[in-house]
């Protein structure tokens, strides 16, 4: 045994494995075994034919991530257990990271408070087990944050942090705008620019190369060219097409606070109220713990603020905040270590108050979670489409639908006769005849004249599993 060991590295040691081991057996018991949203069906596709030019993922790949998931795949033959094997690590890694951003360890009251509150957190576990990179670029980017801002380590940390940086431009690079201001910082008090921006060109270089090497410079820039037009002009979301700022900003919070912590919101259920007190209660001790900082750490609390509060506006005008929660994932990490704060000084101070607080929080976000996860296991209303229509066995069918819903049901290979159609457009039917086979027109479609439809079914699910399509109708004409 080495001379400097203490009692306490193993504690901590297996208070780390019996964290990573329960990330692991939570996110494998909620895997999915289907595609929910077409953002989740690139991915899985992604996994068995890598291909940016195809939009399998989009532009700018994610490399990293589509990496790590095909080798998941080919070991474990699903991408549903590889991508929940990838939620699992990113979970555990996200817990460390954040422990290591505020400054405490797991076995401590805080620490273990913030590794409670981030592994039951509603969004974050969702996410854990949805077929996309937000949460592991979540994970990574406060991993570099905590680097970025750690004085203690000197050079060496901020190295870390830089290459981090850029590590993360391949992973998820609209995560980029919350570390903006720290690599400012940093680049700003160091007299070793050149080295640290040697480290980010090093991050980037990582997965930039085999991303050209395996897709061709010209037809990446074609595609990057034409993936940021479309997000910011034509996708929807964003500024340019959705401006009502004040639709915006409701939206924003939202999906911070009730998508994101599991508060109450209009049509939500009682637990959430619960969740709500317990909410206010360690926010209002947080800000009275954070009065009590040192003035360095106050300085660092400073800085992360200001980091929240860029990436927050970079959602508000950029993102599609309205109709995707998971914009504000990197946002949860840093109100949560918040939250820690408050939670100990509660304890500090008022023990039995504070048990009683924190018994109601855990309690009732444990109850909003795991009924979440438990109907995220269900098919989502597209997907319950995809097998509404399966089940048919129709002959020559015709569907009406957009043309990313007949992008989600071409790809997973239903064959019919597919009729697109521009939201609020009425589709062209002059070529559909009834001796051609049933007609299904998916959505709220204007038809013009058409005969009674011999069936007419509305397809839903919860909007906190997945704000994408909780409510579709569907119409079958014969």
């Amino acid at each position: 045994m080495p001379a400097n060991f203490r009692p306490t590295d193993s504690k901590v040691l297996v208070a780390h494995l019996l964290l990573a081991l329960a990330c692991l057996v939570s996110r494998l018991i909620s895997s999915i075994y289907y595609i929910e949203d077409t953002d989740s069906l690139r991915f899985a596709l992604a996994l068995i034919d890598y291909d940016v030019t195809n939009l399998q993922p989009h532009f700018p790949g994610y490399p990293l991530f589509c990496f790590v998931g095909r080798l998941l795949y080919l070991l474990l033959d699903s991408y549903a257990l590889a991508f929940a094997v990838m939620g699992a690590a990113a979970t555990y890694l996200l817990v460390v990271f954040s422990l290591r951003l505020a400054g405490v360890k797991l076995t401590s009251p805080a620490g273990a408070l913030i590794a409670i509150f981030l592994f039951l957190n509603p969004l974050l576990w969702l996410m854990s087990n949805r077929y996309m990179p937000d949460l592991a670029a979540t994970a990574l980017a406060v991993a570099a944050l905590s680097y970025l801002c750690d004085s203690v380590r000197g050079l060496r940390g901020q190295a870390i942090g830089m290459l981090l940086v850029g590590l993360l431009a391949g992973l998820r690079l609209s995560c980029l705008p919350l570390l903006l201001l720290p690599v400012i910082w940093v680049l700003a008090k160091s007299p070793r620019r050149v080295a640290l921006s040697g480290a980010l060109v090093l991050g980037i270089l990582v997965w930039l190369l085999p991303l050209i090497a395996v897709t061709g410079w010209e037809q990446l820039l074609a595609a990057g060219l034409r993936q940021t037009e479309g997000h910011f002009k034509e996708f929807g979301g964003t500024l340019v097409t959705e401006p009502d700022l004040g639709r915006r900003l409701l939206h924003l919070f939202q999906s911070l606070l009730a998508d994101g912590m599991g508060m109450y919101w209009p049509g939500r259920a009682l637990p959430t109220l619960v969740v709500s007190a317990g909410l206010i209660i360690l926010a209002a001790a947080a800000g009275k713990a954070i009065t009590s900082l040192a003035v360095k750490d106050r300085q660092r609390l400073g800085l992360l603020l200001a980091a929240a509060v860029v990436y927050a506006c970079w959602i508000f005008f950029f993102q599609n905040v309205i109709y995707k929660s998971r914009h504000v994932l990197p946002l949860l990490p840093l109100l949560i270590i918040a939250l820690g704060y408050g939670a100990r000084g509660l304890l500090q101070y008022h023990k039995l108050a504070a048990a009683a607080v924190l018994v109601l929080f855990v309690g009732g976000t444990a109850i909003v979670t795991t009924t979440l996860v438990r109907q995220h296991k269900q098919p989502t209303a597209v997907a319950q489409i995809l097998n509404y229509l399966r089940s048919q066995n129709s002959a020559n069918p015709s569907i009406v639908s957009v043309d990313l819903v007949r992008y989600y049901l071409e790809a997973q290979g239903l064959k019919a006769r597919f009729i697109s159609v521009a939201p609020g457009m009425p589709p062209d039917l002059s070529h559909w005849r009834k001796s051609d086979g049933p007609l299904y027109v998916i959505g709220r479609q204007k038809l013009g004249r058409m005969p009674e439809p011999v069936e007419s079914r509305v397809f839903y699910h919860n909007p906190y599993v997945n704000r994408m399509w909780a409510e579709i109708a569907l119409q079958k004409f014969e």
